[in-house]
């Protein structure tokens, strides 16, 4: 399944780069392949490196995790060729579409992406794990979801100490404030589930209690990034919310019980949020678009990614809290991909919304990953018995 997913995710790569594939051999001159292969470099667009980056960094994890070699350096080194060659090929590929930049600057971003998703399964977590009890009993899903937030609050990943900057972090909370309930609610919603997922993410439950150090660290965080929009009432309340909510009542029922609040809870944030202000027309206003990842493929990448990243969170924690409610991966599947999609099915009736097959898609993604991870993670339990 790994190998499968792997493989699934260089072709979506190849799919981004090649949409919509009127391809043009006109456009391919001699002039423009020497211009393309002369365009090494790595100055670009912020927003253009980062979506480039983010792009390949889910390649390095899985590659190293499903790549056949057994020497972890032999199969880096394959994971590393074999996604440099498919950054190429795809940057190739726009020479012929119009309208596109064939440069090879994306593909160095590419591969600065690469890297942390390779280095994850390398040497730093062997040597740490010899020092440590407990990070051998670490799962991995639980903190790829946990990143997926953490990247998203803490965009764009460039801090400062620059005393004004920080002020101007502030100012939405001291002297701006939002009392929009709705949004309290909805940052409620994630930082339980972050709750959630920080007690599954270490078998022996002993981060169960880090959600409140979570949150005061993303905080400071946001406090120290440059352009990160700054701390807002919303992401304090609800995060204080969650962290009480947690801690006195959901933390000490079974894991399924816990579970099951935490997947009512998202579920009911998304469904208001993609079908709000439930406003619907009596025939389809668009069509359905069976594309996967049509919404991604134009217009502003950095907003992109952005999005993508909220999604992947909020998606991936109801998917995994489905798990742990009824440890099935395949009926987790079928229920959150059916949820999704009929949200998605009824965003055709509404003015402004675009109806796509990327949000279920998503959730059976998820399913596939956790599957493929929790088999390997039995089986190396198994292993050292």
């Amino acid at each position: 399944m790994l190998l499968f997913l792997w493989i699934a995710s260089l072709g979506l790569v190849l799919f981004l780069h090649a949409f919509p594939f009127t391809f043009d051999a006109s456009l391919a001159t001699p002039e423009a392949w020497r211009a393309f292969w002369a365009s090494w470099g790595w100055q670009t667009h912020y927003s253009n490196a980062i979506a480039n980056a983010a792009l390949f960094l889910p390649l390095g994890f899985l590659g190293m995790l499903a790549a056949p070699p057994r020497n972890r350096f032999a199969r880096a080194l394959l994971v590393v060729a074999v996604s440099l060659a498919t950054a190429v090929v795809a940057q190739a590929a726009q020479l012929y579409l119009p309208q596109r930049d064939a440069t090879l600057v994306d593909t160095v971003w590419n591969m600065v992406g690469l890297a942390p998703g390779v280095l994850l399964s390398l040497v730093p977590w062997r040597i740490a794990a010899r020092r440590s009890a407990w990070i051998p009993h670490l799962r991995t899903l639980p903190l790829l979801i946990l990143g997926c937030w953490a990247a998203y609050r803490l965009a764009p990943w460039v801090p400062t100490l620059d005393v004004q900057t920080m002020k101007d972090n502030l100012k939405p909370l001291l002297l701006e404030p939002d009392f929009s309930a709705w949004a309290i609610y909805a940052n409620f919603a994630a930082w339980l589930a972050a709750g959630l997922l920080l007690r599954e993410a270490d078998r022996g439950g002993r981060l169960d209690l880090a959600l409140p150090l979570v949150l005061a660290l993303t905080l400071l965080g946001q406090v120290m990034i440059v352009h990160s929009g700054g701390v807002t009432l919303p992401h304090l309340a609800g995060g204080l919310l969650a962290a009480a909510v947690w801690l006195a009542v959901l933390r000490w029922p079974g894991a399924g019980f816990a579970a099951a609040g935490v997947v009512l809870v998202l579920a009911a944030r998304i469904a208001v949020e993609g079908l709000r202000p439930f406003t619907f027309e009596d025939e389809p206003v668009r069509p359905f678009l069976w594309l996967p990842f049509a919404g991604v493929l134009g217009g502003n990448m950095w907003l992109n990614t952005l999005v993508m990243l909220e999604k992947l969170f909020l998606y991936s924690a109801m998917t995994y809290a489905l798990w742990v409610a009824c440890r099935s991966w395949a009926l987790t599947a079928a229920l959150g991909g059916s949820f999704l999609f009929a949200i998605e099915w009824m965003q055709q009736y509404q003015p402004g919304r675009v109806a796509e097959i990327t949000d279920p898609l998503l959730v059976v993604m998820v399913s596939m990953l956790g599957w493929a991870l929790t088999q390997r993670e039995r089986r190396r339990s198994r292993e050292s018995a």
